[in-house]
């Protein structure tokens, strides 16, 4: 059996949650924001990052970000992506980083971004899961960040489920849960 952990955190809150299926770590609020067709990522090799946007106006509650690194040929990829677009909650934005695929997984995300709500980056070289992870962070633009990778598959309920709990208590930072599979 494998455990999988689904994480969403409030970008601006700084408490800790404390009990047992919660758990997280205080980030600093984000400052940049990227929009537009063509962002630069400066992070850490000044490379450009292609964005795939939806309108400014858009504003979602939760920025759903994803890392994927060669999984043109992985039906799991196919299915963590349309386990997003059948949530329950519709108020969410998911941003999906190529983190330098060698293999056609761009051409496969860039056609699920024909939906107005996912966004695409791309890094040039492979920088691994948390740089990735990073620049999606950076071009959210929601209240809540929900993790999810690219071989997770998400419970139809679970943005609706986890942003009424951080609604209604806003004294934690994070949620999370644990799936056996």
């Amino acid at each position: 059996m494998k455990k999988k952990h689904l994480a969403m955190k409030a970008a601006s809150r700084g408490k800790y949650a404390a009990d047992a299926g919660v758990s997280g770590k205080k980030q600093p609020a984000l400052e940049k924001r990227l929009y537009g067709k063509i962002a630069a990522d400066k992070e850490a090799d000044g490379k450009a990052a292609v964005h795939t946007a939806a309108p400014k106006a858009y504003a979602p509650k939760i920025s759903v970000i994803m890392s994927v690194y060669n999984m043109a040929d992985d039906p799991l990829l196919y299915q963590s992506v349309n386990s997003i677009l059948r949530q329950t909650y519709d108020n969410w934005e998911l941003i999906i980083c190529d983190d330098g695929s060698t293999d056609h997984t761009l051409y496969i995300l860039c056609r699920f971004a024909t939906d107005q709500r996912i966004r695409v980056l791309r890094n040039s070289t492979n920088r691994g899961a948390g740089a990735a992870r990073n620049a999606c962070i950076r071009a959210s633009s929601g209240k809540y960040i929900a993790v999810m990778d690219a071989d997770d598959v998400s419970d139809p309920r679970r943005l609706k489920k986890q942003a009424e709990f951080l609604e209604a208590h806003p004294e934690y930072a994070f949620v999370g849960s644990s799936v056996w599979l």
